[in-house]
């Protein structure tokens, strides 16, 4: 939302200085001022359409990059569907042999997707602290001294 309203900001910035230059460019044209001050005129004016057009069809572009990296990505799952399937089983067991609570194996998951403890936090609607307390919690149970050694505990293997 902050974005958005930061964009239309920007944009009308952009379009105040757009219809400035236009009015300029009209009263030179009709003053009969010369040809390289139009053009440049023309060019600046030009170059601020470019600016409020990227800022509002750059999206456009991100989401396609995102849609090909989804679509890479899918594929990829559904390429090596069976040895995610016996890494989770793995990861899984190990999460259990450690005698993690449902808390604590949900905390353990995320934090191997890579997200922060505030996403975490966001994510199951608790406080910071408490996820903070939580993965104090599994590295503890784990003998593990953080975010790193526990990712690395299941993935080091696995990029020989």
């Amino acid at each position: 939302m902050k974005e958005n309203k930061q964009k239309i900001i920007f944009t009308l910035i952009l379009a105040i200085i757009l219809g400035s230059v236009v009015l300029d460019i009209a009263a030179e044209w009709e003053k009969g001022s010369n040809a390289i001050h139009l053009i440049i005129e023309i060019f600046i004016a030009l170059s601020v359409l470019a600016g409020i057009l990227f800022l509002w069809f750059r999206n456009l572009f991100l989401k396609e990059q995102l849609f090909d990296s989804k679509a890479e990505s899918n594929k990829w799952k559904e390429q090596n569907a069976h040895l995610i399937g016996g890494l989770s089983a793995a990861i899984d067991k190990q999460l259990e042999d450690w005698k993690l609570s449902p808390s604590e194996k949900e905390i353990s998951l995320l934090i191997l997707k890579g997200l922060s403890l505030k996403e975490i936090a966001e994510i199951r609607w608790v406080s910071e602290r408490t996820v903070r307390q939580q993965s104090v919690s599994v590295y503890q149970k784990s003998n593990l001294a953080g975010r790193a050694e526990l990712s690395a505990y299941f993935l080091e293997d696995l990029l020989k």
